[in-house]
């Protein structure tokens, strides 16, 4: 079965499509077991909808540089 560090690594591949269909059941059936799992997949549609609406600016590119390294050093966790 599929675990929840494995969900949660790639849920934003599982919303936009980009699984196969093995992946893709995977995924369903543990959603269907796991009501963890399942509440922040939808937490994670919730802020991709959310984001969609908020007004487009670029944000300064050492802000971004440190905001890139610091969800890259708390995914290694």
């Amino acid at each position: 079965m599929l675990s929840c560090k494995k969900l949660i690594e790639n849920g934003s591949e599982y919303l936009e499509g980009d699984l196969s269909r093995w992946e893709r059941f995977k995924y369903k059936f543990h959603l269907f077991m796991c009501k963890s799992c399942s509440r922040y997949i939808l937490q994670l549609k919730q802020v991709i909808s959310m984001i969609s609406l908020s007004p487009k600016k670029k944000i300064p590119q050492d802000m971004e540089d440190m905001l890139t390294k610091e969800f890259e050093e708390s995914m290694k966790k």
